[in-house]
């Protein structure tokens, strides 16, 4: 999350992040880190093995990134919720068109990917609007 702007008020909320929520995503961010630290070490041909104190810091980071993962989610959610933010038909189109130029394929590619009517797309572009409606708080 490179917005500072969210994470402030994200920060700022007082929200309950379920144990469950919060030990899953650090599970995923665990596996995550693993993955990148074999794909690494593939690359570069060089396996280093962390020391007790870096591995701890390490988890530290990773459970404080899960947590706030999950507050984030719950706010944006509580924001969508309680402004009653919809998307469009349109919205989804000018999205899925904006992915499509920016990843340089076809609109029937991205409608392929996340179906004819891009339903897939709906949350991200829920969360966007959510996200846009912190920033007019805070701006």
């Amino acid at each position: 999350m490179a917005d500072t702007v969210i994470e402030k008020y994200v920060q700022a909320q007082e929200v309950d992040v379920p144990e469950d929520m919060f030990e899953e995503e650090l599970r995923l961010l665990l596996i995550e880190e693993a993955h990148r630290a074999q794909y690494s070490s593939f690359l570069t041909g060089e396996f280093r093995i962390l020391t007790p104190e870096e591995k701890s810091e390490a988890y530290e980071a990773l459970k404080k990134i899960a947590y706030l993962n999950i507050k984030t989610e719950l706010v944006i959610k509580n924001i969508i919720e309680d402004q009653h933010i919809e998307v469009t038909k349109e919205e989804l189109e000018e999205e899925a068109y904006g992915i499509s130029l920016r990843q340089n394929v076809t609109l029937e590619q991205i409608k392929d990917f996340f179906g004819e009517d891009l339903s897939a797309l709906r949350q991200d572009v829920l969360a966007k609007k959510a996200e846009k409606y912190i920033r007019s708080l805070t701006g």
